[in-house]
C-alpha cells in the first residue's frame, strides 16, 4: 500500500509543517470530548426499535406505541433501501411513485405515500396498503422482497398504519445530533470486531438507541468492513472511516489498523513545535508511520 509522509521544511531558525497528507479527526488527534458530540447513552436512553416491537406468536411487545414517521417509518425506508437513489429516492422514481432521497423531505414523502386515487398507505384498511404488500413481495415488485412476515420491520410499518399514518407537524422535537460509540476505532489484528452504537438525541431531550435505524457504509473495505448492523471488521492496515448515517446526522468513526509495529513505547520522539506537530505527532504514533526527517526548500521543491 501506499507510504504516506510528512515533510518538514528549515525555514529562518523555526520549522514549518507544510505538507501532511495523513487524515486526521478531532478524535484521533485527542481533541477534548467538550469540542466534539457527547455521547449521551445512559439508563434513560430508549431501547432500540428491534427490541421494543419484537413478535411473539404474531404478538408486537409494544402494542401499544405508535412509530414516529420521521423518527422510525422514514429511517426504516431509507435502511430498507426504499428511498436510495437505485430505487424510489432516484429523480425519476421507481414503479411510478417517488420519495425523497434517503427521506430528507418529509412532508413530500408523507403526502406522496397517502394521496392519490390508489394511495400506497391505506389507513382505512392497513393490510391491503401496497406500502406493506410490495416490501413483503405479495404483489410484483420489483425490488424484490424487503421485509419477512413476523420481522420487527413489518411490525414498526404495520403498526404506524394502524395507529393513523400521522406525518410530521411543527410542534415535533427536532433532530439534534448523532452520538456513535466507539468514537474511535484503533486495531491490533486482523479480523478484529467492534458493534457500533448509536444514539439519535433529539430537542425535546429524548436519547434512543437508532442502530437498528441507521445506514452503515466503510469508506474502504479492505481496512475496516461493516454490515448493515454496523458491526465492523478489521480487514488490513491503514487509516479509513467507517459512517453512520440517521435523519441528517452523518458520523464518521476514525478506523487505525498499524501500518507498523512502530506504535505506542515502539514510537521515536518527534519535535512538536507547534500544536499542529503535536496533533499530527499523535495520530501517526497510533498509525505507526514515522515521517520523513528534516528536508531542504530545493528537496520541497
Amino acid at each position: 500500500m501506499p507510504t504516506s509522509h510528512v515533510f518538514r521544511v528549515a525555514h529562518n531558525s523555526w520549522s514549518v509543517l507544510r505538507v501532511v497528507v495523513v487524515w486526521c479527526s478531532a478524535a484521533s488527534l485527542g481533541i477534548p470530548a467538550a469540542t466534539q458530540n457527547v455521547w449521551a447513552a445512559g439508563p434513560d436512553t430508549v431501547a432500540p426499535i428491534d427490541q421494543r416491537y419484537a413478535t411473539d406468536n404474531g404478538t408486537v411487545s409494544s402494542a401499544g406505541e405508535s412509530p414516529d414517521f420521521r423518527r422510525h417509518v422514514v429511517p426504516l425506508m431509507g435502511r430498507l433501501g426504499c428511498n436510495g437513489r437505485a430505487c424510489h429516492g432516484s429523480f425519476q422514481g421507481q414503479g411510478g411513485f417517488r420519495l425523497s432521497l434517503f427521506g430528507y423531505d418529509f412532508a413530500a414523502d408523507h403526502a406522496n405515500l397517502l394521496s392519490g386515487d390508489d394511495p400506497r398507505v391505506n389507513v382505512e384498511r392497513p393490510s391491503e396498503s401496497l406500502f406493506l404488500q410490495k416490501p413483503l413481495e405479495m404483489v410484483d415488485h420489483e425490488g424484490g422482497q424487503r421485509v419477512e412476515e413476523g420481522s420487527w420491520q413489518l411490525a414498526v410499518l404495520k403498526q404506524w398504519i394502524e395507529h393513523g399514518a400521522k406525518g410530521v407537524s411543527q410542534d415535533d422535537a427536532t433532530f439534534v445530533r448523532l452520538d456513535v460509540s466507539p468514537r474511535e476505532i484503533v486495531a491490533q489484528e486482523k479480523g478484529q470486531t467492534w458493534q457500533l452504537k448509536a444514539v439519535a438525541v433529539w430537542s425535546d431531550g429524548t436519547h434512543e438507541d437508532v442502530t437498528p435505524l441507521c445506514r452503515f457504509q466503510s469508506n474502504n473495505d479492505q481496512i475496516a468492513d461493516i454490515d448493515e448492523h454496523g458491526f465492523v471488521t478489521a480487514k488490513g492496515p491503514g487509516d479509513s472511516h467507517v459512517v453512520a448515517f440517521y435523519d441528517n446526522g452523518v458520523v464518521p468513526v476514525p478506523v487505525i489498523f498499524p501500518v507498523s509495529e512502530n506504535t505506542g513505547s515502539n514510537y521515536p520522539d518527534l519535535e512538536t513545535p507547534t500544536p499542529i506537530d503535536a496533533f499530527v505527532a499523535m495520530k501517526l504514533r497510533k498509525l505507526g508511520e514515522i515521517p520523513s526527517g528534516l528536508c531542504s526548500d530545493g528537496e520541497f521543491l
